[in-house]
């Protein structure tokens, strides 16, 4: 085995970690959603917009939305707690999808470091955030809900030099099924959740009574976005879903919200708040497309056919 070189440098836990990282300008991250989220194929006359110099892509719908969905990134449809635990624990026997608000639990770092828990934030991001496993259920149902004429966007805080990794993750899972992105923590003229789904809805100019969905693990997000939306003019219809989960170290449930133990569960949740609220039938997921079948194929008393079906 041929000895390292002179200028090669090892990093080992205890030292500084501390990646160099660049901040995108807002023009820069509204064209790389348009780039890699729609593969540069929209509709010119209705482009991704940036609101207010904010770093976020928008989309400028051509009609009027049903509805407003508005997702969280993290520990919502990607897993950065297991990402980080399997850097340290490649071949740990516990379950790699871990949800915590704790991303130093078990960790060579406390969640209080922030220069070695955001160089390894950037690295996960970069190189590959795992998605939830159930992505690709979730992924249906938000294209569903795009069908009915629901406008789905992401607003995600994100730490510095993370931002453009956030719209690959979306890219790669959310392709052309994701009307835009609002990034918070204090980025331009976005400081919070609440701020920026206010400012999403002013965009949208959607009519009185609009049904919004949002979708969060954290309380104080949940609890601000509900708050701002419900003090709208426009009296909007407005319904708070919370990832709360177990196992990892969860920061607290908002009474407020609707649970969920799973992200897929927490999407089935504001599925059904969402067709309530537009009196119609927007997703039917698998289960329930099993049992429709299974109970028409009872009805016609074959049951040599279910085993064709499936």
């Amino acid at each position: 085995m041929s000895e390292l070189s002179s200028s090669t440098s090892l990093w080992h836990p205890g030292e500084p970690f501390v990646e160099p990282f660049r901040e995108p300008g807002p023009s820069e991250f509204t064209l790389h959603f348009a780039n890699t989220v729609w593969n540069g194929a929209y509709d010119q006359e209705h482009p991704f917009v940036a609101l207010d110099a904010s770093l976020a892509a928008v989309r400028t719908p051509n009609t009027t939305p049903t509805a407003v969905a508005i997702l969280d990134l993290d520990d919502m449809v990607s897993n950065l707690g297991g990402g980080l635990r399997q850097l340290m624990y490649p071949a740990g026997d516990d379950d790699p999808e871990h949800f915590t608000h704790d991303y130093g639990q078990d960790m060579f770092f406390s969640d209080t470091a922030l220069e070695p828990k955001y160089s390894m934030i950037r690295l996960i991001k970069q190189w590959g955030l795992e998605a939830v496993r159930e992505i690709a259920a979730i992924r249906s149902m938000v294209e569903s809900w795009r069908q009915a004429g629901v406008f789905v966007a992401f607003i995600t805080s994100a730490i510095p030099g993370a931002e453009l990794d956030h719209v690959n993750f979306i890219a790669e899972h959310f392709n052309q099924a994701c009307d835009g992105v609002l990034i918070t923590s204090g980025h331009y003229l976005v400081a919070d959740k609440g701020e920026a789904a206010k400012r999403l809805v002013d965009f949208l100019d959607v009519k009185a009574g609009t049904p919004v969905v949002h979708l969060d693990d954290l309380t104080h997000n949940t609890t601000k976005v509900r708050t701002a939306l419900q003090a709208h003019d426009r009296e909007l219809c407005v319904g708070s879903f919370q990832h709360v989960f177990e196992g990892g170290r969860h920061s607290g449930a908002d009474p407020g919200a609707i649970h969920g133990p799973t992200p897929l569960a927490t999407f089935e949740a504001a599925n059904l708040f969402l067709e309530t609220a537009l009196n119609r039938r927007l997703h039917i997921s698998w289960p329930l497309l099993r049992q429709a079948l299974e109970a028409r194929l009872a009805e016609e008393q074959s049951p040599d056919a279910l085993v064709s079906v499936f």
